[in-house]
């Protein structure tokens, strides 16, 4: 997938258009991967070359965050 802007993601493939591709990427990382997502962990799942890239995808979720900067660490948020 690569992001176009305001649009959402584009499947290099068939080029269809998925606004909500990352948030789906980011739940399937949780459901089979890991409880715990880092930024370079991030980086390495999605292949995204910068940190700031995928510290900016990563702002745009709402997560419980654990550590500080090189050593944080981002989970789901606990349902009450």
């Amino acid at each position: 997938m690569v992001r176009k802007k305001r649009c959402g993601w584009i499947c290099e493939l068939c080029q269809s258009i998925d606004i909500n591709a990352f948030e789906t990427t980011i739940r399937e990382y949780f459901s089979l991967v890991h409880n715990q997502l880092s930024n370079k962990m991030l980086r390495q799942y999605c292949n995204i070359e910068s940190p700031f890239v995928a510290s900016r995808l990563l702002s745009t979720f709402e997560f419980d965050t654990a550590g500080a900067l090189r050593n944080r660490t981002y989970q789901l948020k606990k349902k009450d």
